[in-house]
């Protein structure tokens, strides 16, 4: 008779924190494809801007801004600094066309804002523009060294004679400094006709 014995160990239990793979995702379905497209309306044409025919000769600069505010339906605000006489003959032209050829013949600005209009004399002002950039600045010098060598060439039994050597450093410097550039293209620029110390027009300050 034959007897066979043998023993066993019982697996261990993995721990809750065991790595484990990760169970297999359910298969999703495809969806159709769209058959039809949906259909986008026309454009619309934007309406045509207003315009206006002035035919004027020496008349106030006030009295013509005023007639152009109350033909053009907005509100105006004139500074009471506006002088000057215009002479102006324009046909079927839009209001800031009209403004700015005023604004030829007598010192003046304009802003729009909304439905107002404002009239304001062509005077220093400060403005804040907000520029949005990555203050980085970035300098690369690259430079590659080369050597070049020629002997002159033997003659009889002689050996070669003393020839030529030359070298060479190349170098490129790219230099990035955004700040900086910005500071030299904010300076206030000097009108050429205004008097040494005086204001600066049209002057302009940056915000980072």
């Amino acid at each position: 008779m034959v007897v066979l014995h043998g023993c066993s160990q019982s697996p261990i239990k993995p721990a809750e924190t065991h790595l484990r793979a990760d169970p297999a995702p359910a298969e999703a379905t495809i969806p159709a494809p769209v058959q039809i497209a949906p259909v986008l309306p026309l454009p619309r044409p934007a309406p045509p801007p207003e315009t206006y025919t002035v035919v004027v000769t020496n008349v106030r600069a006030q009295d013509l801004l005023f007639a152009l505010a109350r033909d053009a339906n907005i509100n105006v605000d004139i500074h009471p600094g506006i002088t000057g006489l215009v002479t102006l003959n324009a046909i079927d032209q839009t209001l800031p066309q009209l403004l700015t050829r005023i604004a030829r013949q007598i010192d003046l600005r304009y802003e729009v804002d909304g439905s107002n209009l404002i009239v304001l004399r062509d005077t220093p002002f400060l403005r804040t523009y907000r520029i949005e950039y990555v203050s980085a600045s970035r300098n690369v010098k690259m430079q590659s060294t080369s050597s070049t060598q020629f002997a002159a060439a033997a003659s009889g039994a002689g050996s070669g004679g003393a020839g030529w050597n030359g070298s060479g450093w190349p170098a490129v410097v790219v230099s990035s400094f955004t700040w900086g550039l910005l500071t030299r293209i904010a300076v206030p620029r000097r009108d050429p006709g205004a008097p040494p110390g005086g204001p600066a027009r049209h002057r302009r300050r940056c915000r980072p």
